[in-house]
């Protein structure tokens, strides 16, 4: 026996799936990815801002969105290449955003960005502050190993 669905059992069903506002955070989240000159797309990142925004309603389109934070000055490669001073410096900055020290987190030590946006800022500070110390005590115990291996004599 063939089960038929009314018209509102269609709509109930509809409304689990997402909302146009969480498909066009989404889309914006995405497009701030691609943002980057360098390594990224704006073409894209443009066409996907556009998509967002026509599927948002005018007050939809007011609100402020956690992904339209502006991105760090500074590109992935640049971040990864900091040496420990201009970290300490970054992470001295009282000026830098949770976004700007996420993406330092994330690019530089690769720290997984889900977990760092349900920190709060300074527990993203403090994280940054402990992969730095881990990062230190690796290179020591680098040196220490290299510098027994050259004198051993065996």
């Amino acid at each position: 026996m063939k089960k038929t669905v009314s018209k509102k059992e269609k709509t109930n069903v509809s409304s689990s799936a997402l909302s146009d506002a969480e498909v066009a955070r989404f889309l914006k989240q995405l497009a701030s990815l691609y943002k980057d000159k360098r390594s990224g797309n704006p073409e894209l990142a443009e066409a996907l801002t556009r998509l967002a925004h026509s599927l948002l309603s005018p007050a939809d389109d007011k609100r402020p969105s956690e992904f339209e934070q502006p991105l760090p000055d500074l590109t992935a490669a640049e971040l990864q290449s900091m040496d420990a001073d201009a970290i300490n410096q970054f992470l001295c900055d009282e000026t830098k955003t949770k976004n700007e020290l996420i993406g330092l987190a994330s690019f530089r030590f690769a720290i997984p960005r889900a977990k760092l946006q349900r920190m709060k800022l300074e527990e993203v500070r403090e994280a940054i502050r402990s992969s730095l110390r881990h990062e230190e005590s690796l290179r020591i115990i680098k040196e220490e190993a290299d510098q027994f291996g050259m004198t051993r004599q065996s």
